[in-house]
């Protein structure tokens, strides 16, 4: 028997099957970190969304949200699934928001996901639920890497997150921060 899809805060998707992509922003959530604003929709399939997506959009204020993937193999130990599944960014309106969301949920079927999962994994299948934040007008953004994307191996024990500043195209300033 499966769950009818519903809506729950970001912050309370830990232990509820939510994927990779939700329990990491959850956690973010729980140590105080700045999390945008937003909510994640539990077993939706593209043919199912849930009857409080709307009354869910309208508690983060609606406007513009990133509508996210987060699959049950997502962001894991095995495999990051790095862009293999659709965000889809800038999305205002309760029309566009559910077009969204099953853009994302599609894109669990993609030729490209599939085969990552089966390479990465060796499991035919998974579950998707979605995340949708509010969207932030970055003034700069970083990438971090622990681990070598390729190889998975921890490439030192200090990180160093490089931020670059954009304007027009071109990177105007970089720092490096190391955590330890």
């Amino acid at each position: 028997m499966s769950t009818a899809p519903r809506c729950i805060p970001i912050a309370d998707a830990h232990g509820v099957n939510a994927g990779g992509k939700a329990e990491g922003l959850a956690s973010l959530s729980a140590l105080g970190l700045p999390v945008p604003d937003g909510f994640v929709i539990l077993d939706p399939t593209p043919e199912s969304l849930p009857d409080d997506l709307e009354l869910a959009y309208d508690r983060i204020g609606r406007g513009r949200v990133a509508v996210r993937s987060s699959a049950s193999d997502e962001d894991g130990k095995a495999a990051s699934f790095a862009g293999q599944h659709a965000t889809v960014l800038d999305v205002e309106g309760v029309p566009a928001l559910r077009d969204a969301v099953v853009h994302c949920l599609d894109s669990l079927f993609s030729e490209r996901a599939q085969a990552y999962r089966k390479m990465h994994t060796g499991s035919d299948g998974a579950t998707m639920s979605v995340v949708v934040q509010r969207m932030v007008d970055a003034r700069c953004a970083g990438v971090i890497f622990t681990a070598d994307p390729v190889t998975a191996l921890f490439m030192t024990r200090h990180s160093t997150i490089s931020v670059h500043h954009a304007k027009e195209g071109a990177i105007t300033r970089q720092y490096a921060y190391h955590i330890h």
